[in-house]
């Protein structure tokens, strides 16, 4: 048998062994993560995850809206009085006790909150408050109530001549409400139209417009000329039509669709029963069934 003593030693030595094992391990898996996340690789990955969770929540957050807007409005066409009357009034009072004793950081406008927490408290907002806002945003516009200041009418495409860009430039200064953006990549330019309230395609002579399919596909009422082209996309029966070539009829009911929840609340459903119409896989099927039968 070994005295204790040289024992106690071994046990010593296994032990420094196995720390200095640990410590290698400790400094490999070190290096290791920090080739890994240096810094400009750190902040790609951490710009992903942003713009992955940022993503999430938009849509999250306009399944919210529709979901409020079923449950208080119902999913007719044409909400009943009742409910025009009650739904944004009693909804109204809920968001008030909200803000008042729930999420009392959540009221007024978002962007002066942004701009408090970006210069006052270094950038923080409390998880709370951006929950409160979700919930009382989704709400409010779900049960038809005001959206807040009034968007920009934005125009996108290129001018098919210099006097067309001179003259919208001109408009731009006279109404600060209308925005030009001229031409741009199809991507933008429908990642504009699904962040819009309404589509208005006021063309005189034109086709079946490709932009009225995309509108349709992605749910976005649509404000249109009765011309042949649109109503062989939208249908004889759809409530969205102005006269064409008159822009007083097409100011009219842009008016309409921005103080009347229960017109948007209808061409939005007109624009979804449609969506099967514009389906990619119906048109491949279609496609490939007249290819058949040449």
């Amino acid at each position: 048998m070994e005295p204790i003593s040289n024992l106690h030693s071994g046990a010593v030595a296994e032990d420094e062994v196995t720390d200095q094992e640990t410590q290698e391990a400790g400094h490999t898996a070190g290096s290791l993560l920090s080739t890994l996340f240096r810094e400009d690789r750190f902040f790609l990955v951490l710009s992903v995850f942003i713009g992955i969770f940022s993503g999430l929540a938009v849509v999250c957050f306009r399944y919210a809206i529709d979901w409020c807007r079923i449950y208080l409005l119902g999913t007719g066409a044409q909400p009943s009085t009742m409910r025009l009357l009650l739904a944004p009034t009693l909804t109204g009072l809920v968001i008030a006790l909200l803000v008042i004793y729930v999420f009392p950081l959540a009221r007024g406008s978002g962007v002066n909150q942004t701009k408090a927490a970006l210069f006052i408290y270094n950038g923080y907002i409390p998880i709370r408050t951006a929950i409160g806002k979700f919930i009382t945003a989704a709400l409010a516009m779900g049960s038809g109530q005001s959206l807040g200041p009034e968007d920009p009418s934005l125009q996108i495409g290129a001018a098919l001549e210099p006097r067309f860009a001179a003259r919208a430039q001109a408009a731009m200064l006279r109404e600060p409400r209308y925005r030009w953006l001229g031409s741009m990549p199809h991507a933008r330019a429908l990642a504009w139209l699904a962040s819009s309230h309404a589509l208005v395609i006021s063309s005189r002579l034109e086709g079946g417009a490709n932009i009225v399919s995309e509108a349709i596909r992605i749910g976005i009422p649509v404000l249109a000329s009765r011309i042949p082209g649109n109503i062989g996309l939208l249908g004889e029966r759809y409530p969205g039509y102005f006269a064409t070539g008159d822009s007083a009829a097409l100011a009219g009911l842009m008016r309409r669709f921005a103080a009347d929840a229960a017109f948007r609340h209808r061409l939005r459903s007109s624009v979804l029963a449609l969506r099967r119409q514009v389906d990619p896989r119906l048109e491949a099927r279609l496609l490939l069934a007249a290819i058949g039968r040449r």
